[in-house]
């Protein structure tokens, strides 16, 4: 049934007291009679600025209102922008009480822990499937939108058309019911970030090896997608996921809320899309096909490489230094206004690899004519270039002052190089941990079974099977306690040596993000989820009896949604630190409760990433390619310096160097040594193909741990002697 003439007016001015905004602009999609209507009452040029925002509105719309009543504010967060908060109203009726504090509530056999998304039908929940035991994405039709048949079959549909196609390119769905008559379906709980999120992060425009890294697979994806007749119609960097992989990232396309076989695609009314990437028939209301998307894909790596969505393609910038360059008519043509002048997916993806083999053959032709003018030029020319080189490595490759190392080399006009000094053994893909004091070695040997290794040769490894599937493991500083946390909230707590069992939970716990031991004395065990701090610490007799204290419960999250990014725990001290989704970090004492937030006063305008301690009164953070020191104690920022690259990761090492770890995409990993102050790399660390997870100082001088994706754990130390040479290479 069409809606009344009133009801379209109220609709198109936003004033949706008394009806629901989506269901009005989802009837619109397929009754032109009806937008026929909306344009003649509201007047279509004179308000197509309004009208070109009505699904989904343009990010920056709501910024444009100076003044934004609740009714507007309400239309824009059903159209997937603004405040979840009106989203968030309609499931309290639906969701029966929470199994945990923190969490949002529980909707049949899922216990929802957050939210992750929302759009106008619907919302996307970070969830626990208690009958699989296993984290998962749930997105749901709102429940007040059930009765309408017409967007519950929508919804269904984006549902059948995702678990139609399989390629690894496209996020797959592993179930679809209903419950209590709100159909949903889930999706894997994907780790990683958007493309919108990895641009913001990354000095623009990226590495046209980057580029290429992302953009064939982001193709391929889409044209498996049209060889499947479909019609994504909203490509842009937010809908277009990195997962982390061991070499480099696995691109996946999201959201077909929009997707539509190609003989429906083109019926829609209401200007689908997201207007800064849609094509100019999408905006227009005209016949969508599959070139709609190469349009939008055009705009998404035109951003890539220029630093911005809208405009022109230019060959003047530093992604266009090469005449022969290809790609800057591959972009125009496929960012034409014609559709039918644009590339299909399949030619893009074709075009791509085509323009990465041309590079390797420029390359190797170039290789062989320099190495024929040596060959004309004779053998005496040659030995001339060589001889300098050859006097150079001479004398800048001299032994490392240790006898476990390897040997320190440098490479001409490179930084020296040192090697591993000792290698942990693990298996690809799961679990390992070191004690700081390298007593004893964890690695996991199955999803149900872990090994438990000793420097002690007297003490025999202890293999041991779990009543769950591992999520994540920690040791403790002195290597005498284990905690280990099944993906189901178990919890088990073992003592060393000898693998006796001295905690396990009696009831699932809430989900962590991670668990860490901290105090003094290193039994304390810090469970860290998305909005709050939880403490077990042991009693009198050392014994662990369950009870879990909320570490700084002025610490209050979850109000504004505040998520809680990285914590990391000072060894052997009551002192915590981490970083906040809000662009802020804290640090904090457990044995006080007394915490302490810190705010960048720069005009660095970028969010942190990674931090370390440097004492217990000093910890350092990264804003982009600037690491600010600050005080605990007086809450100061005392210094700051400019690295330089991006990093990943940081460790202070306790000798004024800064252990850093390169925001890299390929392997190898670039490791380096900082330079306090300066920023001047020192020494660069040989990690091989390994993929890095994480860093952890140990407790012998100037000696770190890297712990692998391979589950190796590789050990190298830095001698004094070998710093001061270090530290005089140009």
């Amino acid at each position: 049934m069409c809606p009344t003439e009133p009801d379209i007016l109220l609709f198109g001015l936003g004033n949706l007291s008394r009806l629901d905004f989506e269901k009005i602009a989802s009837h619109m999609e397929a009754c032109e009679k009806c937008f026929e209507k909306l344009k003649v009452q509201l007047g279509f040029e004179k308000n197509d600025e309004f009208l070109a925002h009505i699904k989904p509105l343009n990010e920056k719309f709501l910024a444009e209102i100076p003044d934004v009543s609740e009714c507007l504010e309400r239309a824009i967060a059903l159209s997937g922008k603004g405040s979840a908060k009106y989203h968030l109203e309609k499931y309290k009726p639906l969701f029966s009480a929470p199994q945990q504090e923190g969490e949002l509530g529980t909707f049949g056999k899922f216990r929802i822990i957050a939210e992750i998304g929302y759009g106008g039908m619907g919302m996307v929940f970070d969830a626990l499937d208690t009958q699989a035991l296993r984290r998962v994405a749930v997105k749901t039709l709102r429940p007040d939108l059930v009765g309408n048949l017409q967007l519950k079959d929508l919804f269904l549909q984006e549902a059948r058309i995702a678990s139609s196609l399989d390629n690894p390119g496209i996020i797959r769905v592993l179930e679809v019911d209903e419950i209590a008559h709100v159909p949903y379906f889930t999706m894997p709980l994907l780790q990683g970030e958007s493309l919108e999120g990895f641009l913001e992060n990354q000095v623009l425009p990226i590495p046209r090896k980057v580029f290429n890294h992302l953009a064939i697979q982001i193709s391929a994806a889409l044209a498996y997608l049209h060889s499947q007749k479909i019609v994504h119609r909203d490509i842009k960097p937010s809908n277009i996921w990195l997962e982390p992989a061991e070499h480099g990232y696995r691109v996946m396309l999201l959201d077909l809320g929009l997707a539509r076989p190609v003989l429906d695609a083109g019926k829609s009314q209401i200007r689908l899309g997201t207007p800064e990437f849609s094509a100019p028939e999408q905006t227009e209301g005209k016949m969508v096909t599959d070139r709609a998307d190469i349009y939008s894909l055009g705009k998404v790596f035109l951003g890539m490489l220029q630093n911005e969505f809208t405009g022109e393609i230019s060959e003047n910038t530093n992604s266009f230094k090469n005449l022969f360059d290809p790609l800057p008519g591959l972009i125009k043509r496929m960012t034409s206004p014609q559709p039918a002048a644009r590339p299909s997916a399949e030619q893009i993806l074709k075009e791509l690899q085509t323009s990465r083999i041309r590079k390797k053959l420029l390359l190797v032709s170039l290789a062989v004519v320099v190495i024929s003018l040596f060959v004309f030029s004779g053998f005496s020319a040659l030995n001339q270039f060589l001889n300098p080189l050859r006097e150079k490595s001479k004398t800048s490759q001299e032994p490392a002052n240790t006898s476990s190392a390897k040997k320190a080399t440098t490479a001409p006009g490179h930084e020296r190089i040192l090697h591993a000094s000792k290698v942990y053994p693990g298996k690809t893909g799961y679990k390992s941990a070191i004690a700081s004091n390298e007593y004893s070695f964890v690695s996991q040997n199955s999803p149900r079974e872990i090994a438990i290794s000793y420097q002690n040769p007297a003490f025999e490894t202890n293999h041991v099977a779990l009543d769950f599937d591992l999520h994540d493991l920690t040791l403790n500083s002195e290597g005498t306690l284990l905690a280990v946390m099944g993906i189901g909230g178990d919890l088990q707590i073992f003592s060393l040596p000898g693998a006796k069992s001295v905690f396990k939970s009696e009831k699932k716990i809430d989900f962590p993000n991670k668990i860490f031991w901290a105090g003094v004395a290193s039994d304390t065990l810090l469970l860290a989820s998305n909005f709050k701090i939880e403490l077990l610490k042991p009693g009198i007799n050392k014994k662990y009896d369950g009870a879990w204290e909320a570490f700084f419960p002025n610490l209050s999250l979850k109000t504004n949604s505040t998520k809680i990014e990285q914590v990391a725990p000072l060894e052997n001290s009551d002192q915590v630190a981490g970083i906040l989704q809000n662009s802020r970090s804290f640090a904090g004492n457990i044995s006080t409760n007394k915490i302490s937030f810190f705010v960048n006063h720069t005009s660095n305008p970028q969010s942190p990433i990674c931090m370390t301690w440097k004492s217990g009164d000093y910890f350092s953070t990264v804003y982009g390619k600037i690491i600010y020191t600050n005080s605990f104690k007086d809450r100061q920022d005392l210094e700051f310096f400019e690295m330089p690259e991006l990093a990943r990761e940081i460790l202070w090492l306790g000798t004024k160097q800064y252990l850093f770890l390169n925001n890299k995409i390929f392997l190898p990993e670039d490791l380096f040594l900082l330079q306090a102050g300066s920023g001047k790399k020192l020494l660069s660390f040989d990690v091989g193909r390994e993929s890095i997870l994480k860093l952890q100082k140990l407790k012998n001088q100037n000696e770190f741990a890297v712990i692998c994706q391979s589950g190796n754990i590789l050990i190298f130390k830095v001698h004094q002697q070998l710093l001061g040479q270090a530290s005089n290479i140009k």
